[in-house]
């Protein structure tokens, strides 16, 4: 973000308001904002997004409104409708985007994708529909996820589209990857008489000074996260504590650890700890944190190292225990899973059936695998030879041997998918051969997230699921879970 720019904006405004992230929330003019809805005698208004939802500013002084590091439209609308009574107003956006890109109107966009998952939907039901007397008993949990803009809806008993979920996707793709050109589309979709004006020359010295600054900052925010993992234990329910809030989940953690709301935030004070959070935007993973303490009953290690990993690798791991909890679910109440008919269950069954313990596996095996799968359930939602591997590696501990290009085959002995053997002799590029070991156990998943042996937490955490999970059921339907379907 060019903050000279901005500087030079608001010094030239009559009154300025400027959104950008990085404000405080507990500031004087925040609290005068909530109470009275009017400001004078300013020369410029500084605020986060907390000023979006539902304030009013009545200012007919205002010149320009700046919006800095800011994405999503439904934010930046907002936000400019919060000033009233304006005739006129300069509405400055700053952002990064990426120089090339298609132009699309993102309603064009969305009626894109609804169009296609409408037929993944109709896909779906046509394929579960079957004469049976009961489908899946009240508890759905899915062994795997195939699809997350068609889900299934056990009040209609069938598969439906998420528009509201492709809306969401699409603006978030959309905003992280425009131009200022597609950027004025979105925003005609608002506003009227939209000018667009901006000046594209980059310096590099500018430029380099950004670069450092980010892997300084980036470095900062890692000293800072090894810094409150000292003191990860008063850090459960941070935001809570902070506003003097407390709900029952964290009264009973504060009550088994013999932690005080008030030592606990004497302590922040002195250890610096409001700082270290909020000057390295380190808010929203402290939350996350708490939620898996208090909510999912990890333990504070576990829930730490969960929480600072990799979103694509944390996906994984909550992948794997959702299918260890559907796994341990139907071998306790195999009633519950009797007649299930929805996609992702005959999806998983038809998976394990092609591929169990000892086989192995490449590419080539991978792509015979999509092929198979698109002449068993149609054309219309094929997956790829990537998605079967990921879904296989949700499923089961996998063995990766690589071999480089002139490398011999393994003996014949190994028992390869289908007994599609390679071809004798020696590979010709670089091959992966994967060997399934075993399904994945709680064991495994420990190990992954670097658990000792004698935190028994995650085992807690899948036993309270499961119990949530069958609580789900109404009267009827635990009769059918304890003495079956006549």
């Amino acid at each position: 973000i060019d903050t000279k720019a901005i500087i030079d904006i608001l010094n030239k405004s009559n009154n300025g308001a400027l959104l950008m992230n990085d404000t405080k929330e507990h500031s004087k003019l925040y609290n005068i904002l909530m109470n009275t809805s009017k400001m004078t005698g300013f020369e410029a208004m500084l605020n986060t997004i907390t000023l979006v939802a539902g304030l009013n500013i009545y200012n007919p002084n205002i010149t320009d409104i700046i919006v800095a590091g800011i994405k999503d439209i439904g934010t930046i609308k907002q936000y400019v409708a919060r000033f009233r009574n304006l005739k006129k107003v300069n509405v400055h956006i700053f952002n990064n985007y990426k120089e090339d890109c298609n132009i699309y109107e993102t309603e064009w966009l969305i009626s894109k994708s609804t169009k296609k998952a409408n037929i993944l939907k109709t896909a779906y039901n046509e394929a579960c529909e079957e004469d049976i007397e009961f489908t899946t008993v009240g508890v759905n949990p899915n062994p795997i996820n195939i699809d997350t803009n068609v889900y299934f809806n056990k009040k209609t008993n069938s598969y439906e589209v998420d528009t509201v979920y492709i809306r969401s996707q699409v603006y978030k793709t959309y905003y992280n990857s425009r131009t200022f050109e597609s950027f004025k589309v979105l925003l005609e979709e608002y506003f009227n008489n939209i000018e667009l004006i901006y000046d594209l020359k980059i310096n590099e010295e500018i430029k380099k000074d950004k670069n450092s600054y980010k892997k300084e900052l980036k470095e900062l925010q890692k000293e800072a996260i090894e810094q409150l993992k000292k003191h990860k234990d008063i850090l459960v329910g941070y935001d809570e504590i902070k506003k003097n809030r407390r709900s029952y989940n964290l009264m009973e953690y504060q009550e088994v650890n013999n932690l005080s709301m008030e030592q606990v935030q004497k302590d922040y004070l002195k250890l610096g700890v409001h700082d270290l959070i909020f000057n390295n935007s380190l808010k929203s993973k402290i939350n996350l944190y708490s939620k898996y303490v208090l909510e999912d009953y990890f333990s504070t290690d576990m829930a730490w190292n969960i929480t600072f990993m990799h979103n694509r690798t944390r996906g994984k791991i909550f992948a794997k225990i959702n299918t260890l909890i559907y796994r341990e679910l139907k071998k306790e109440h195999p009633n519950i899973f009797k007649n299930d008919n929805t996609i992702e269950v005959r999806m998983y069954e038809w998976l394990t059936n092609e591929f169990k313990e000892g086989i192995s596996y490449t590419q080539e095996h991978l792509e015979i695998l999509a092929e198979s799968f698109r002449i068993a359930f149609g054309d219309n939602w094929a997956f790829t030879p990537k998605k079967l591997g990921e879904l296989l590696n949700q499923i089961y501990v996998i063995e990766n041997k690589q071999y480089k290009k002139g490398a011999k085959v393994p003996p014949i002995e190994t028992l390869f998918y289908r007994n599609i053997i390679p071809i004798a002799g020696t590979f010709s590029k670089k091959t992966n051969i994967y060997t399934i070991k075993s399904k994945v156990s709680i064991l495994d998943i420990k190990k992954e997230l670097d658990s000792t042996s004698s935190d028994l937490s995650l085992d807690l955490a899948i036993e309270k699921r499961k119990s949530k999970l069958i609580d789900q059921l109404d009267m009827m339907e635990k009769q059918i879970l304890l003495e079956g379907i006549c």
